[in-house]
C-alpha cells in the first residue's frame, strides 16, 4: 500500500496486488483495482487485518471530483474492503485523525494527541490529552510541523494493542485493555 502524494500536494491511497505487479510489471499498476475508493484527500491509511483498508480523509482537502458520491470524501473514517472492493463502513471524523493505527472496530487517530475511535461511527471512545503526538497531518508535508507541533518518535503495536509516544521526560506506553 501506498498513502502519500499522487499529485502535488494531493494525497491519495492506493493498494497494489503484489503477485500480479511483480508478474505483469508497470502494465498491471495501471489496472490497480483494489485501491479504495477515494474522493477526498487521504490523510492517512493502514491494513486493517489481512481484507480491510482503514483510510481517513482530511478536512481541509477539496473533493477531486464533486460529482462523486461513492468515493470516501473530507473528513471521513472508512473501511475498504480488498475482496469486495467496496467501503463496509463510513462515518464522519470531528477533526483531524493523523497517523492512524487499526484496531479491528476501533482505531488509534495520533493528531495532535492520542484518540481512540470507533471505526463505524468516527466517533471518539477515550482520549490521551496529556500525551502530546504532533500535529503531522499526513505521510508527507511541504512544511513539516516544528516545535511542539512536530510530531514524537510514536511505536505502534496493534497486535499487541498498545503504543507508546517519547518525549523529553521518557517514554509513555498505553496498553489498551478489553471492556
Amino acid at each position: 500500500m501506498s498513502a502519500g502524494w499522487f499529485w502535488h500536494p494531493v494525497g491519495i491511497a492506493y493498494v497494489y496486488e503484489t503477485e500480479a505487479l511483480l508478474r505483469e510489471g508497470e502494465a498491471r499498476r495501471e489496472k490497480n483495482t483494489i485501491s479504495p475508493d477515494v474522493n477526498g484527500e487521504v490523510e492517512a491509511a493502514g491494513f486493517d487485518g489481512d481484507d480491510h483498508v482503514l483510510v481517513a480523509t482530511s478536512p481541509d482537502s477539496e473533493l477531486l471530483d464533486y460529482d462523486d458520491k461513492k468515493g470516501l470524501g473530507q473528513s471521513e473514517l472508512g473501511r475498504w474492503s480488498l475482496a469486495e472492493r467496496r467501503w463496509v463502513t463510513r462515518a464522519p471524523l470531528a477533526g483531524p485523525a493523523g497517523l492512524l493505527m487499526p484496531l479491528g472496530d476501533f482505531a488509534l487517530g495520533f493528531y495532535d494527541h492520542p484518540k481512540l475511535l470507533e471505526v463505524a461511527t468516527g466517533r471518539v471512545v477515550k482520549e490521551w490529552r496529556e500525551i502530546a503526538s504532533g500535529k503531522q497531518l499526513t505521510s508527507y508535508s511541504v512544511e513539516p510541523p516544528v516545535g511542539e507541533d512536530r510530531t514524537p518518535g510514536i511505536a505502534l503495536d496493534p497486535i499487541g494493542k498498545r503504543f507508546a509516544v517519547a518525549d523529553a521526560r521518557g517514554i509513555t506506553v498505553i496498553q489498551l485493555t478489553e471492556k
